[in-house]
């Protein structure tokens, strides 16, 4: 029989926290106010009401009763689905609860041979983001990204974890113990985020488990000090920990044992609890599967033979190889390395922090070319790149960068001061993000849509935000938000929503009233309206053009804020049969139609399709003329009657968006083939900002004797770049083929290409004209490498052969294909482009081949074998099959080392000259390693995966040996320079 819980008198200062949390939970002097208001501790049931459940909820199979072990009233969460069954505290997501306590305490008891979950999101100092920590029984290993950690609970299931004492995998245990967890937020943030701890934002506690409480405090408590010294007070030494407070501890007899009634949990644990030997959890390494066991050299601890990991079928020196693994933090086991030079003791992460900083995107859209806004000022424009949101000086092309989306950013809008900026991006359950624009910071995140959130559009005050994409049922919904308070402290209100069949493509909130928006969409154009928080709409009668489809709509310009009667406002939509609408707001109809393009049958220049009439993409109108972009290629500038045409841009692909600066003096214009460009109207003079491929970047190259970059895409180009100002130089395209590999000649001014039909052509880029081409392979080109000197080139193909080029003279001349040497790619294993490598020295070159499990070493100059290195009986992980080869890659001279990256995600560092293991790097990355280099320095490795760019420690000898940077698809390295010229999908 349940009870219900006692009348709890809450005190004075948990009132005072809920009147500090309820004014503000992120500005910097209230965050302070309520550390010292939770001082010493803060009792979180009773913060939150549990059992009132006012300020939390409960949602399932939760229950109270009264417990005969602790002898106090418990909550009960059963169901056999822990996500269906919890408690949330607080009640609702957009509230925080803004718990400042360093230390997370929680009391609970996990139900026999049942799962449970508990999810706790602590927010990021100086970002405002939530990172979520899943804590559990039903994990097997650690998992983590840059919003979501995945933590086991070791002793409460079979989880395998170092330091924890538990069951087999996949086994739940049955010794279901009230247990005592303490969560160490700072230190989980620094070891697998590299971030500072802020604040506890939200806690939810899922079935299946009984629990107690839940406290926070800044103090690291002793749970055992005060059972020592029984119930009286405990004095403390300088040093000692406090003892445990009467109201977070036990139940627990006199004289009795407290270690063999209760379970105590630490995450993550110190140096001090090792040494102490409890039954805790020990943290598992930063990675994304629990770590190996480190070994010194000459002795082997992980229960095999380590020197037979490898077969050397050239050289039989005995070298004594090492394993190497990322450690744990805080680990008591020896390090070692290939360098007998220790760094300092106090270096436990990479520094410096961040260690590479963005420099310049290059390239417009990727998840949308529609989006464009000017400064308030037409001093810089603002644009979406992938996942990166760009402010360009027009004057000086000097970028600057908001980051933070997890995905390609699909929509934007800005007030008109231009002092807040949203963008969104696209997938499932598409974030929303507010920048401060003088700060660069980012104000608020929140989320509404299920998927596909395609279009924003914020108020000229910047206190609405409406966004456009689909809910849980695919149906459009429109979702309007208070943004009045983000700029001062980053609260964001829902103030409507509403679901809609009309289609809508594009959405505009008028200037004068910051409730009154346009959508236009599909044989449609509505006008919208907030009211008593209810979003209602009208359509606009479009009598005979009822079936067009619009593409673009917006209010008339005007010249000041407000208008004295804003009933006269004009709206302007364009559509895809070449005609501009001029609608009456007041009498919601079309009041005028104007054709601006004449159907494709009259010949007109341009890459519009021929056979359908030509559509007006986008269209802008300030207080004197009108901007449209017509899928012909045209950006046309137009009287407000558009009588005529007074000035036209041509382009090479269809013009998507239009943007007019607040002066009118200048108009920016964005292409579908992701190139930005100005066009100033007083001189009548059109200048670039940025050019970008049209399609993926399969391959890249640097020269460094003439600072050109190259660059191979799926649109079938290879462009050469200024690898100082990335200005676009050169362009070559081959008809009816598909570029795969690029890479420059070491001396000459002349960039070789590789093509899907099996071509190799060498193209001189500063004459861009075609010297040679050869097909001396079928299949296509996968890799391309040349000597350091120049003399020879190799190219290999997904059929598995090889090709040897003499190409010292500018010219290449075919010496020697050989068949069935490299390894084919599989469906399980594409083998990446730049498939060879060659020694700094210009002696050897590493190939996978000729099956995966084989790493071939050849004379560059002949191709003629000098060894070969079997890595089929690497020693494989519990569970998998052998191990094979993906790629290699060799390092500077002075390591002498070539690196192997494998399908298991090892990266094996093997003896260049003899092919012996030196030693090997568990978990580099989950998936597959694009590319690999290491600094000439032979301190820093760089490598790209998991659409990651990562900066590690060469030697491994550091507790967090890596650093997360980019998003990217591949990269470059040049050993001359201390940053890496980065390139992603999309320039």
């Amino acid at each position: 029989m349940s009870t219900r819980p006692p009348l709890q008198r809450r005190s004075a200062a948990g009132q005072r926290v809920e009147q500090a949390t309820k004014r503000n939970v992120n500005s910097s002097a209230t965050l302070k106010e309520l550390h010292v208001l939770q001082h010493p501790h803060v009792d979180v049931f009773r913060h939150c009401g549990v059992g009132k459940w006012k300020k939390s909820s409960k949602v399932g199979m939760v229950t109270s009763q009264m417990d005969e072990t602790v002898k106090s009233t418990v909550y009960r969460i059963a169901g056999s689905v822990p996500a269906a069954h919890y408690i949330q505290m607080p009640a609702t997501g957009s509230q925080s609860l803004a718990l400042s306590g360093r230390y997370l305490y929680v009391l609970f008891r996990p139900i026999a041979s049942r799962f449970f979950l508990m999810h706790i999101d602590l927010v990021v100092a100086d970002e405002q983001i939530a990172v979520r920590v899943t804590l559990g029984n039903v994990f097997r290993c650690l998992k983590a990204t840059r919003t979501w950690l995945q933590l086991p609970l070791p002793g409460c299931n079979g989880s395998q974890v170092p330091g924890a004492h538990s069951t087999d995998i996949g086994e739940m245990s049955t010794d279901a113990r009230w247990t005592l967890m303490c969560l160490d937020c700072q230190e989980l943030l620094r070891v697998y985020h590299n971030r500072s701890f802020s604040h506890v934002k939200s806690i939810r506690l899922c079935a299946n488990m009984l629990v107690k409480n839940v406290f926070t405090s800044d103090f690291d408590y002793d749970h055992l000090a005060i059972r020592s010294k029984g119930r009286g007070q405990v004095k403390r030494k300088s040093g000692e920990r406090l003892p445990l407070p009467r109201e977070m501890s036990f139940y627990l007899l006199p004289g009795s044992d407290w270690t063999s009634h209760y379970r105590y949990i630490r995450l993550p644990v110190s140096k001090n609890e090792i040494s102490r030997g409890l039954d805790h959890a020990a943290v598992p390494a930063p990675v994304d599967t629990p770590p190996r066991i480190q070994t010194e050299q000459g002795t082997c601890l992980v229960g095999h033979s380590v020197s037979a990991d490898v077969k050397v079928f050239a050289d039989d020196k005995d070298v004594q190889p090492l394993i190497a693994v990322h450690q744990t933090v805080e680990q008591d086991s020896p390090r070692h390395h290939e360098q007998p030079a220790d760094p300092p003791a106090q270096l436990k992460c990479l520094e410096p922090d961040p260690m590479l900083t963005l420099k310049k995107v290059v390239g417009f859209g990727g998840g949308s070319n529609k989006e464009i806004f000017w400064s308030l000022d037409g001093s810089h424009l603002f644009y979406p790149c992938h996942a990166v949101a760009v402010s360009v000086d027009v004057a000086t092309r000097r970028q600057s960068h908001l980051v933070g989306h997890s995905d390609k950013i699909s929509c934007m809008a800005t007030n008109g001061p231009t002092s807040l900026l949203a963008t969104g991006q696209r997938g499932a359950m598409p974030a929303v993000r507010l920048w401060d624009l003088s700060t660069g910071r980012c104000c608020a995140v929140f989320k509404a849509h299920d998927s596909e959130l395609h279009s924003l559009a914020m108020s000229y005050s910047g206190s609405v935000l409406c966004g456009v994409g689909r809910d849980s049922h695919h149906k459009q919904m429109v979702v309007v938000w208070n943004t009045g308070g983000a700029l001062a402290h980053g609260d964001v209100k829902l103030a409507a929503r509403t679901v809609t069949d009309f289609d809508i493509v594009r959405m505009k909130i008028a200037d004068f009233d910051d409730t009154r928006m346009v959508s236009c969409g599909r044989e449609n154009i509505r006008l919208w309206r907030v009211r008593n928080g209810e979003l209602r709409s009208a359509p606009v009668n479009l009598g005979a053009y009822h079936g067009v489809a619009v593409n673009d709509v917006t209010f008339e310009g005007l010249s000041g804020r407000c208008m004295d009667d804003p009933c006269q406002q004009k709206i302007f939509a364009c559509t895809s049969s070449g005609l501009v609408l001029q609608i009456n707001y007041q009498q919601l109809r079309v009041e005028r139609v104007f054709q601006v393009l004449s159907p494709a049958s009259q010949p007109l220049s341009g890459p519009g399709d021929g056979n359908q009439p030509r559509g007006v993409l986008s269209i802008c109108v300030n207080a004197a003329f009108a901007a449209t972009g017509a899928d012909d290629g045209f950006l046309r500038l137009w009287p407000l009657d558009f009588s005529r045409v007074f000035l036209e841009a041509e382009h090479e692909a269809p013009v998507s968006s239009v943007a007019i600066s607040a002066d009118g003096l200048n108009v920016c214009c964005g292409t579908t083939a992701g190139q930005l460009g100005v066009v100033d109207v007083a001189n009548r003079k059109y200048s670039t900002v940025t050019r970008s491929h049209a399609g993926d970047i399969v391959s890249a190259s640097l020269n460094f004797q003439h600072k050109q970059l190259a660059t191979a895409s799926h649109d079938g180009t290879v462009c050469i770049w200024d690898a100082g100002s990335f200005e676009q130089l050169y362009t070559f395209l081959a008809p009816m083929d598909r570029p795969t590999v690029v890479t420059f000649h070491p001396r000459h001014q002349c960039v070789a290409v590789g093509y899907a039909s099996g071509y190799v052509r060498l193209f001189h880029s500063k004459s861009t004209s075609v010297i040679t081409e050869h097909r001396c392979q079928a299949a296509a080109i996968n890799g391309l490498c040349f000597v350091p000197s120049g003399r020879r080139l190799v190219s290999s193909s997904q059929d598995g052969s090889l090709a040897l080029f003499d190409s010292e003279f500018q010219v290449l001349k075919p010496l020697r294909t050989l068949a069935n040497t490299v390894a084919k790619p599989s469906v399980e294993v594409a083998r990446p482009v730049g498939a060879l490598s060659a020694s700094e020295d210009g002696r050897t070159m590493a190939f996978v081949g000729p099956t995966p499990f084989i790493v071939t070493v050849a004379d560059p100059l002949s191709l003629n074998e000098v060894l070969h290195v079997d890595i089929s009986s690497v020693s494989p992980m519990a569970g998998q099959s052998l191990d094979t080869a993906v790629s290699v890659h060799y390092t500077p001279t002075a390591l002498g080392q070539l690196l192997v990256y494998t399908v298991q995600g090892r990266l094996l560092r093997l003896a260049a000259s003899t092919g012996q293991l030196l030693s090997k790097i568990e978990n580099l990355h989950e998936g597959p390693c694009s590319a690999l280099a290491v600094s000439s320095s032979g301190g820093l490795m760089f490598s790209a995966g998991d659409r990651q760019l990562r900066v590690w420690d060469y030697h491994m000898r550091l507790d967090v040996n890596y650093q997360v940077s980019w998003k990217l698809l591949t990269f470059l390295h040049r050993p001359l320079q201390r940053h890496p010229a980065t390139c992603s999908g999309r320039w």
